[in-house]
C-alpha cells in the first residue's frame, strides 16, 4: 500500500478515544488551542455537538447526513 494524498478528510472517532489519544493520533499534530479546547470539554450520559455551516458543503440527495430533531 502506498500514502495517498487527499484535500480533505472527514474522520469520526469516540470522544474518549479522542481525548485519550487527540496530541498523538494527528499528523501534524494539532495545535495547542485545539488540544486544549479537546481536553476542556466534558462528558457525561449525554454530548451534543453542533456545527454551522455557512453555506451547505454536502449533496443533499443520498447524503450520509440526517436532520437530528432535538426538543428544546
Amino acid at each position: 500500500m502506498y500514502p495517498k494524498k487527499f484535500d480533505h478528510v472527514i474522520g469520526t472517532s469516540p470522544f474518549g478515544h479522542l481525548k485519550k489519544f487527540a496530541k498523538t493520533m494527528f499528523s501534524p499534530q494539532l495545535s495547542n488551542h485545539k488540544l486544549a479546547a479537546i481536553e476542556a470539554l466534558g462528558y457525561g450520559n449525554l454530548l451534543k455537538v453542533f456545527l454551522i455551516y455557512e453555506k451547505l458543503w454536502w449533496h443533499y440527495k443520498g447524503s450520509s447526513i440526517a436532520a437530528l430533531r432535538v426538543k428544546g
